[in-house]
């Protein structure tokens, strides 16, 4: 959802979490973990390069985001019906 939303203002996308992660559904859980991990992943590459290292291709930094969140959501196992179909398309199911 968040590479949706890279083309819009700073604005745009802090109105998006705003509205996205609210509630303790699995889709606001995905949101607000997929956030966090997008916000600190980037400023890693941005440290990173700052202080010398390649920089990563973009789909790089996007697979480790994916990744991670996925290794969280792992850990968490809680999967209601509701959200069933979210679990799926992650592939926690």
């Amino acid at each position: 959802m968040i590479m949706q939303l890279l083309h819009n203002s700073w604005d745009d996308l802090l109105d998006w979490i705003q509205r996205a992660g609210k509630g303790k559904t699995l889709k606001a859980t995905i949101d607000r973990l997929a956030w966090n991990n997008f916000n600190y992943h980037i400023w890693l590459e941005r440290n990173g390069r700052l202080h010398g290292k390649d920089p990563k291709l973009d789909v790089g930094v996007f697979d480790i985001i994916n990744h991670d969140v996925k290794c969280r959501l792992l850990g968490c196992r809680r999967c209601s019906p509701p959200g069933s179909c979210i679990a799926e398309a992650w592939g926690l199911q």
